[in-house]
């Protein structure tokens, strides 16, 4: 839907749909948009959005917290920004602005050399102990035929504020 023209990574959990969209070229302003995809033939959009008007949302996360409130990680190539969900019910929203955001210049790189950083797609896995993971997916070029990795991060997350540290990378 105009302005936003361009979806960006998207994210699912359980029936839920995520999509990030971006008014790219002008403004650089962005949008996540939620959908119910229980019935595969029949989508419905979501009486629920985050409006993200000081940047674009090139990829999320969507992730259920322990309390059963819901965590939106928003990428934007620069910062990940953390939005908090008010209830455990979706249809409640989203805080109106990113409780905290992780600049990719505190990411935790150790001995690595830094790396181009524009994430296609971003993702929370959580190990069967409860520690989570955040992976990356990268395109170092605008050709298949180059470096495609994915970039896995150890992720500390609490109510105010994210360590990440990156663990390892593949490629593809």
């Amino acid at each position: 839907v105009w302005p936003y023209w361009h979806p960006g990574g998207i994210s699912t959990l359980g029936n839920l749909l995520v999509v990030p969209l971006e008014e790219y070229k002008k403004t650089r302003i962005g949008k996540i948009n939620f959908y119910n995809f229980s019935d595969l033939n029949n989508f419905t959009k979501l009486n629920v959005s985050i409006n993200i008007p000081f940047t674009s949302a090139g990829a999320v996360f969507l992730y259920n917290l322990p309390d059963g409130r819901f965590l939106i990680g928003s990428w934007d190539m620069n910062i990940i920004h953390f939005y908090f969900s008010k209830t455990n019910n979706l249809l409640d929203g989203f805080e109106e602005k990113p409780r905290f955001g992780i600049h990719r210049k505190d990411f935790k790189l150790g001995d690595r050399k830094p790396f181009e950083f524009g994430a296609q797609g971003i993702n929370l896995i959580t190990q069967c102990d409860g520690k989570l993971f955040l992976v990356l997916f990268q395109n170092t070029g605008k050709m298949a035929n180059k470096d495609d990795r994915a970039l896995l991060f150890s992720l500390g997350l609490n109510e105010k504020n994210a360590q990440i540290e990156l663990v390892t990378t593949k490629n593809f």
